[in-house]
């Protein structure tokens, strides 16, 4: 599957030893990325890190790994420009006991982009083995906007201690940086160009998305939910397992729930390895057909929505491009919002019923 998330390339704390460091151009142990996965508020991202030996000898009890120090520059999708505040609650383990992230990490990169930096420790964790295992999880959080995809771009390796390596604790070799490589597999096997939800008729929610790439793909999975986050599971759809050419894809949701539909997909690999798509959504309540618009648009000075049954209404918020709430109010009137004090630039209306269903719209304020 398409890894649905960001270019990015981990840079990690250079580690500070008191003896001379090595470079070893031979003992290799690889590095997957997988899950890459992002949050439906769009304000943060999470992926594995899968760590696998390919050197035998260093799979044994007398040659353990010591730590993985990771380095990558980000590509950030969708409008976030930086990444937040990172502490502890931003990594679980998994094979690895110990370790920590930074967003400003040592050495040179790409000084336009995020860059961000984890360094993963053995402790008490076990050895590495030829297959692949979870060495942690991380969540990252964002600024600036919201991000709406990421794939890993690349992972660079170097001599210097600030560069990306892992190591060994067996005796006399604690100060010799290995090699990193990461494997190509973990690219996710599908490219979704699409995903589109209708109605069709008054009580049945139609799903159709296409690919234009898939390689060693299991199937999707359709998920429902009523409130974006607990999420059922309503179908399974079978891929083209392996394909270079547009294919269309299509599910019937035949008991939608009254109010807010969400929808997204699962996308899972052969190996198990999945990702999901963003999440698109249909309102079968009570306000669903009455249509909102926003007017004037552009406006300078009063905007107004057409929906004139206010008891409908529980709150009307604008949002800047930036995201930020510029306005915000649930005492909403036939009288329209001044737009007199915010800043020139597009905004989006966020409209909110009683019911709980949710509509958004694009708005210019010029002057």
């Amino acid at each position: 599957m398409k890894k649905i998330l960001l270019n990015y390339c981990f840079a990690i704390v250079a580690l500070v030893v008191t003896t001379s460091i090595s470079w070893a151009q031979g003992e290799l142990a690889g590095i997957q990325y997988r899950n890459i996965k992002v949050a439906d508020n769009g304000q943060s991202f999470s992926m594995e890190i899968w760590g696998y030996s390919v050197e035998p000898g260093y799979t044994t009890a007398a040659a353990p790994w010591s730590n993985f120090t990771i380095r990558m520059d980000l590509n950030l999708v969708g409008g976030a420009t930086a990444i937040g505040t990172l502490g502890p609650q931003n990594i679980t383990f998994g094979l690895a006991t110990a370790g920590s992230l930074t967003s400003n990490p040592p050495g040179a990169g790409d000084i336009t982009k995020p860059r961000l930096g984890i360094n993963l420790d053995r402790g008490t964790g076990a050895n590495l083995t030829a297959a692949p295992q979870r060495l942690a999880t991380v969540t990252i959080p964002v600024t600036g906007g919201q991000v709406t995809s990421a794939s890993v771009a690349f992972t660079r390796p170097n001599a210097e201690v600030t560069g990306s390596y892992w190591k060994s604790s067996k005796a006399g070799e604690e100060n010799v940086l290995r090699a990193i490589q990461v494997s190509p597999e973990t690219s996710l096997p599908v490219t979704l160009t699409s995903f589109k939800v209708s109605k069709e008729g008054t009580s049945l929610a139609q799903l159709n998305w296409t690919t234009t790439q898939e390689a060693n793909s299991s199937h999707f999975e359709i998920e429902r939910s009523g409130n974006a986050s607990d999420w059922q599971v309503l179908g399974r759809k079978e891929s083209s397992k392996n394909s270079s050419q547009l294919v269309n894809y299509n599910f019937t949701d035949v008991t939608p729930i009254s109010g807010m539909n969400y929808y997204r997909l699962k996308m899972v690999d052969l190996d198990g390895t999945f990702a999901h798509s963003r999440v698109e959504s249909i309102n079968f309540g009570e306000y669903a057909d009455r249509a909102i618009t926003v007017f004037p648009n552009p406006v300078s000075d009063v905007l107004y929505l057409n929906d004139l049954d206010v008891a409908s209404m529980k709150e009307v918020a604008l949002i800047s491009a930036d995201g930020i709430v510029a306005y915000q109010s649930n005492n909403i009137t036939t009288e329209g919002i001044s737009v007199k004090n915010l800043i020139d630039g597009l905004y989006i209306v966020k409209v909110t019923r009683a019911d709980g269903s949710l509509s958004n719209h694009r708005v210019l304020i010029t002057r």
